[in-house]
């Protein structure tokens, strides 16, 4: 019985004309796909590893940046719902006299964090979206 893949290539042989160069392309899809490269996923396991402090009760609020990322996040996003497309002003800082923290403060993380603070996540789960 002939593989799917063989199938595939059959069925389209008569469509391209060319039956050996489909077989190599799929053959080459199929290495490609499962090829595993060690470093990559050594990469990944060592970065989730060093991720998981975020997932733990309580943790975020201790960090020396965790309170300050989300009040600038929702200084940042009440900027926004206002109508400010490059928000400069944060209006509640320095007890409610304002500040122009936006000028110091890079925005695109912010953009990023309102659009998932805008997709229904919390301020704190956007905070940990965008910047870890």
């Amino acid at each position: 019985m002939k593989s799917a893949n063989a199938v595939i290539a059959m069925h389209l042989s008569d469509w391209w004309g060319n039956s050996s160069r489909l077989q190599r392309i799929v053959q080459r899809c199929r290495t490609l796909a499962t090829h595993i490269d060690g470093y990559l996923l050594l990469l990944l396991s060592l970065s989730l590893l060093a991720l998981t402090p975020l997932a733990a009760p309580g943790y975020f609020y201790e960090a020396h940046d965790g309170r300050h990322s989300v009040f600038y996040l929702v200084q940042f996003d009440a900027a926004l719902r206002d109508g400010a497309l490059w928000p400069t002003w944060a209006m509640h800082h320095i007890q409610g006299y304002g500040y122009p923290t936006f000028l110091i403060q890079a925005p695109l993380g912010f953009y990023l964090g309102a659009m998932f603070v805008w997709l229904g996540a919390g301020y704190t789960t956007a905070v940990k979206l965008t910047w870890a």
